[in-house]
């Protein structure tokens, strides 16, 4: 069921501030993290001066109309300047950091299941941000854990919040060990 929430439209860098300001007060703030995340992710891919926040709390904002939200840009905008490509890697840069910051913030959240509507987003935005940077073998291996989550939390059903913290071992394990069979 969605709600719909009265919006506005503020300014990017205003939305970037506040959120900035919301993860300095609390910087283990997962869906803080997250959102400011996406919105660097977004300043990097658009040329969006202004982004639609709810009204009665400007630190959250609203990524899709009418509840329908496809989380990828069909298009990266090109910047025109130097300048302007330097800022977009900048927030592409940013991006990566917080969610790769978010991604450890939910491992080790003891209310996973609070943000469990988050973790393929998060995973699919880090992917993203991953393939935009050229990091293409970090890029398909997060692009496969966000498939394979949200395989089991939408085909399967059998996905369960406590292995959020169990695939990254197994994850990281299968990591080591095609890495000891190398040499």
């Amino acid at each position: 069921m969605f709600m719909y929430y009265e919006t506005r439209t503020v300014p990017l860098t205003r939305l970037l501030s506040n959120l900035e300001a919301r993860l300095t007060k609390n910087t283990n703030d997962f869906e803080t993290t997250y959102h400011l995340a996406r919105v660097h992710s977004m300043a990097y891919a658009t040329n969006l001066d202004e982004i639609t926040v709810r009204k009665n709390n400007e630190t959250i904002p609203v990524f899709a109309e009418l509840g329908m939200d496809a989380g990828v840009p069909e298009t990266v905008a090109q910047p025109g300047s130097a300048e302007l490509r330097r800022a977009a890697m900048q927030n592409l840069t940013n991006a990566i950091i917080l969610y790769e910051r978010a991604i450890l913030l939910l491992k080790q959240s003891t209310n996973i299941a609070q943000h469990q509507w988050l973790i393929v987003p998060t995973q699919l935005g880090f992917a993203w941000c991953l393939d935009q940077s050229g990091q293409k073998e970090k890029a398909i291996s997060a692009y496969r854990k966000a498939l394979r989550t949200s395989w089991k939390t939408e085909v399967t059903g059998d996905f369960d919040v406590s292995n959020v913290r169990k695939c990254d071992v197994l994850d990281f394990l299968a990591r080591r060990l095609r890495g000891a069979s190398r040499s």
